[in-house]
């Protein structure tokens, strides 16, 4: 299990591009997009979940279209509290839809989660966890993304990274999610009290890396 209070000791060479990182919206560079940037299978298939001590990582299949090429969907997981900022505004809890393509390429869809009406389609993500470390058991659920995606009717921020665990691999792609999804207090609460130690990584330095931020028109 990561100790997140020693986050100093995960590696000794950590490259200058590292995730997760504070958007700055004035530092952005507009992009006005009349096609879709990003679209997915109508229904996410998942079919295991794995406890990670201080995570769940809930196994699947799907495919998404980014920016004209396919990726794999392979697994989501999850950071309390929301391990991007936009502004230093941070949210409760961030989700993370883990893709990779035929030549290894990583593709992380990240999406805010705050408090809010409660979430019939999400509601069964935030139930069904195995009680032990690393035990992985059957998990069946579907999730529409990309109908979820669409009816946020927001923006996307892209920037290249690293994933925020170990080995903080590097040249990953991550496409932020502008607008939040919501979830009842008593649906976050179920994880919240199995996983209340925190998960999320620092902040990082941007390092004069540029950030998209695609408006949907």
């Amino acid at each position: 299990m990561l100790n997140y209070e020693q986050q100093e000791k995960w590696s000794k060479i950590v490259p200058n591009w590292q995730s997760p990182i504070n958007i700055e919206t004035v530092h952005t560079i507009e992009i006005s997009a009349k096609e879709k940037i990003l679209t997915f299978d109508n229904k996410y298939q998942f079919i295991n979940i794995v406890n990670k001590g201080n995570n769940l990582q809930y196994d699947g299949k799907g495919k998404a279209i980014i920016e004209g090429r396919t990726f794999d969907f392979k697994q989501l997981h999850f950071h309390f509290p929301a391990e991007h900022t936009i502004d230093e505004k941070s949210h409760p809890m961030e989700l993370h839809f883990v893709h990779q393509n035929i030549i290894g390429q990583i593709a992380v869809v990240a999406l805010f989660v705050e408090l809010g009406e409660f979430s019939e389609e999400l509601n069964s993500f935030f139930q069904d966890f195995p009680a032990i470390e690393s035990e992985k058991e059957p998990f069946s659920a579907t999730l529409g993304l990309d109908s979820l995606i669409s009816s946020l009717k927001s923006g996307v921020y892209h920037y290249l990274g690293s994933l925020t665990t170990p080995p903080l691999v590097k040249n990953v792609e991550w496409w932020v999610i502008e607008k939040p999804i919501t979830v009842s207090a008593q649906q976050l609460d179920k994880l919240k009290q199995r996983f209340n130690h925190g998960n999320a990584r620092e902040i990082q330095p941007t390092n004069e890396r540029s950030v998209i931020h695609y408006v949907l028109v």
